[in-house]
């Protein structure tokens, strides 16, 4: 959910979404279903195969785990993600994409801050090249 300020609470839960990141095979399916058929769906290279390719969707399959453990920063795969999406839909820069981690992260997981600030600037140039590739 993409929303201008705080989501309060439990995020909503959608009927229909444009958009998905997938990090893990288990949410698929009920993320799948709520999919229209134009959207952009950023996936976790590792367990893609090709049926997850919805008519009409773009879908971009990126080596999240392995980038981030090429980095060094094995258990911020999911950001890498994250920033992947930013930078195809252009929603924010990456400096405020950083600041926000930074801001929302609980204090008892300030030492991963500059790790998850890594993985973001990571996949922001992995979101670049996709989006030069789709073109």
């Amino acid at each position: 959910v993409v929303r201008d300020g705080r989501i309060v609470g439990v995020p909503p839960i959608l009927p229909s979404a444009s958009a998905a990141i997938v990090a893990h095979s288990e949410f698929w399916p009920p993320v799948r279903d709520r999919l229209r058929p134009e959207a952009l769906v950023v996936v976790e290279e590792s367990f893609f195969d090709d049926s997850m390719r919805l008519p009409g969707s773009r879908t971009i399959v990126v080596p999240a785990v392995a980038e981030a453990e090429a980095a060094g920063i094995p258990s911020a795969s999911t950001f890498v993600l994250v920033a992947v999406y930013n930078e195809l839909t252009g929603i924010v820069s990456t400096d405020c994409l950083v600041d926000a981690m930074q801001e929302l992260v609980p204090v008892y997981r300030a030492d991963r801050v500059e790790a998850n600030a890594r993985a973001l600037r990571l996949g922001a140039s992995v979101g670049a090249a996709a989006g030069q590739q789709a073109r």
